[in-house]
């Protein structure tokens, strides 16, 4: 299967730019206003350059495009084999959590229901997506062991 990494770092940064206004919206400012900008950066610091330096400084795909492109984004800022892929591995799910879990919640508190449609399923591609090229990846036994 041919994947497009900019079609899913589009999807990604259009969940970026939905998500903060779907908690920008919540009932609770000025509150929301300094979560949703909270949740913004630290997703973006998250998963554009902490599991960029720790996962894909380490991996097979380092300098070349993968699923997400990713191991591209990380050659341009980190040295081969810089990051602490064990560290990586143990706090990539709290990273993904933590990315699509607050402005699900964020839509379904503003019942917005279209928006809690659009972020499950834009969710849903990104995870299928990410499940679908791990299942052939040639790192996805180290990816699944346990953290030391």
């Amino acid at each position: 299967m041919e994947y497009n990494y900019l079609q899913f770092n589009a999807v990604f940064l259009a969940m970026l730019f939905a998500g903060t206004v779907f908690q920008w919206t919540l009932p609770w400012p000025p509150l929301s206003y300094a979560w949703s900008v909270f949740w913004l950066a630290l997703s973006a610091y998250l998963l554009y350059y902490y599991l960029r330096k720790h996962l894909c400084t380490n991996c097979v795909f380092y300098g070349k495009p993968c699923f997400s492109g990713w191991g591209l984004l990380a050659s341009k800022l980190f040295p081969k084999g810089s990051g602490d892929f064990d560290k990586g591995r143990r706090v990539a799910p709290l990273a993904w959590t933590f990315f699509l879990l607050p402005p699900f919640l964020a839509t379904i508190i503003t019942g917005r229901s279209l928006g809690a449609f659009i972020w499950f399923f834009a969710s849903l591609y990104l995870i299928l997506t990410f499940n679908s090229f791990h299942s052939k990846c040639p790192m996805r036994d180290k990816c699944l062991t346990k953290p030391r």
